[in-house]
């Protein structure tokens, strides 16, 4: 499988799988990977961390084509890994998971991120510490359940932003922020850091499935093509 210049692939898949899907996925992970998995409480968080990393290595592996428990890994700072020894193959990628899906994005170069948030009821610290002063306006001006799919349209693009950035948490959510959907596609009005490079960046959402928000981040000056593997509707 080939990516293509100035495009990006999305997969959306869940991260729930039977016995045997995870027996398999187990078989691809690192000795690492699997120590990280015995360390959720949780059984289903468990066996969903091992169904998204099981399944992110099957796709990377098409990619480049290499086996799955071939693929080593190694991570910056903030966590965020890198294919080793991948010159010949450069390729970005990034992985999200919430609830019971999991979302990979895979460009040929280029900076990319995305994120994946189940829709649930959020409080005023939330909204406080991840919203920029004019998505809080546009936000609170809404209701109901438009208001939540507001709110978790532009987290799921800021969480895409900084992954793709590399920077987790570092950068205050707080200091950029993006258009409201009334204003089409999704992009950056403002961003205090680096206020010229707004433009240097290419922003997909959508809702992937009910109950769901999804977005993607990618460094390109000029267009992108997103390619998503699974049907998404319209966004918000």
């Amino acid at each position: 499988m080939q990516t293509v210049p100035n495009s990006a692939d999305v997969w959306i898949f869940p991260a729930d799988a039977s016995r045997a899907e995870r027996a398999r996925f187990e078989t691809y992970l690192s000795p690492d990977e699997k120590a990280r998995a015995t360390r959720f409480v949780n059984q289903a968080d468990r066996h969903r961390w091992i169904a998204a990393h099981g399944q992110m290595r099957e796709i990377l592996a098409r990619v480049v084509g290499d086996a799955p428990q071939s693929l080593e890994f190694e991570v910056n700072a903030s966590g965020r890994p890198s294919l080793v020894n991948r010159t010949s193959r450069a390729i970005d990628f990034n992985l999200s998971h919430s609830g019971t899906w999991a979302m990979l994005g895979v460009s040929n170069g280029p900076k990319i991120g995305v994120d994946i948030e189940e829709i649930r009821p959020i409080n005023s610290d939330e909204a406080v510490f991840a919203l920029a002063e004019s998505e809080h306006h546009y936000v609170d001006s809404l209701t109901g359940s438009t208001r939540l799919e507001a709110f978790f349209r532009f987290w799921t693009l800021k969480e895409a932003f900084v992954k793709a950035l590399g920077t987790g948490l570092d950068l205050p959510l707080q200091s950029f922020a993006f258009s409201p959907a009334s204003a089409g596609p999704a992009h950056l009005v403002r961003w205090d850091q680096n206020p010229h490079k707004t433009s240097q960046w290419t922003f997909s959402d959508c809702a992937p499935v009910n109950g769901y928000r999804a977005a993607i981040a990618v460094e390109t000056a000029g267009s992108v093509t997103v390619r998503w593997h699974m049907a998404c509707s319209a966004s918000l």
